[in-house]
């Protein structure tokens, strides 16, 4: 019974997975593989983490006594490298294996 469920569970996920990568209306469709998380998605998720990291050290900088100008440059240098890194770990998995990054439900 177990390995029934197991094996449904592993044809649903691969038809999740073939789903998102197939176009609509192609009769193999295997071929062609839409991509899924482009330009536009990476630069959203690279200023969305910008702000927050940037907006999180500015405070923890002004909590610890800081100057606000100097504060302020020290947050947009790391917050901008941590955004960076971010980003690009994440994109750096989805290449490697875009099966990855679908959520698990």
């Amino acid at each position: 019974m177990s390995g029934s469920i197991a094996r449904d569970v592993n044809r649903s996920l691969l038809e999740c997975c073939l789903a998102r990568m197939v176009p609509r209306g192609t009769a193999t469709g295997l071929k062609k593989e839409v991509r899924l998380m482009g330009r536009k998605f990476w630069l959203k998720r690279f200023v969305v983490a910008l702000l927050v990291a940037g907006a999180l050290l500015f405070a923890v900088e002004l909590a610890k006594g800081h100057d606000p100008g100097d504060a302020a440059v020290l947050a947009a240098l790391w917050g901008a490298l941590s955004a960076a890194l971010f980003t690009l770990i994440g994109y750096l998995r989805y290449r490697r294996d875009p099966a990855c990054m679908v959520p698990r439900s």
